[in-house]
């Protein structure tokens, strides 16, 4: 799946809010059933969503908890931002047997953005239970992508959406999102190494799940 379908499928779920409640009730019958039923499918499925709706809260949690952290070193030592996060790094690698260097900071940035997305600033953890991307798929997002997603679903509530996508040509980096009754919002996507804000890191150079066992 591509970026740009990613968040046309984020934004589409945020306002059309289409999956299943998370306070619904549900048998907890043994997965392993001998006889394989529409039922036993769908208590399944509804597992599933709610595992990768557990995973994206957990990398929000640790985001705004590193961030903290960063923050506290920053006030408490006067040290530089970048001097902390290494600090923390250092500190983390001690404890997480197989993890690399550049692994460790990957996740972390990428973390960050699906923190942007649904943390203090963005549209809200109670949103979470509305998406269908995974965290991996949140997470290579350019931040300039997360932030549209952002001022869109927030423009946009309540209203009905549609979406375009317009190419120039060959040039498929420019994207026109829709909205009903909204005014039309554009942008040009940010070339694939171009990650603001991002701790000089560019992210999106290595491949990879946010599978710590990477």
């Amino acid at each position: 799946m591509t970026r740009t379908n990613v968040e046309l499928d984020l934004i589409r779920d945020l306002q059309s809010c289409v999956i299943v409640p998370s306070n619904e009730q549900h048998s907890s019958s043994n997965e392993a059933c001998d006889q394989t039923t529409t039922q036993n499918l769908i208590h399944l499925f509804r597992k599933a969503v709610r595992a990768g709706h557990e995973e994206i809260l957990s990398w929000v949690h640790y985001s705004g908890n590193f961030e903290n952290k960063v923050a506290e070193i920053c006030r408490e030592t006067g040290a530089v931002d970048k001097t902390a996060r290494t600090q923390i790094y250092k500190e983390m690698l001690e404890h997480l047997a197989g993890v690399t260097p550049v692994s460790l900071r990957i996740k972390t940035l990428r973390a960050k953005k699906i923190c942007k997305l649904f943390g203090e600033n963005g549209v809200g953890i109670d949103k979470i239970k509305y998406v269908t991307c995974s965290a991996n798929e949140i997470s290579e997002l350019t931040n300039a992508q997360i932030q549209n997603v952002i001022d869109i679903s927030r423009q946009a509530t309540s209203k009905p959406i549609s979406m375009k996508t317009v190419s120039r040509g060959n040039d498929q980096s420019h994207v026109t999102l829709k909205i009903a009754d909204a005014e039309t919002v554009e942008y040009d996507e940010p070339d694939d190494d171009d990650e603001p804000g991002d701790d000089d890191y560019k992210v999106d150079a290595f491949a990879g799940s946010l599978d710590w066992r990477d």
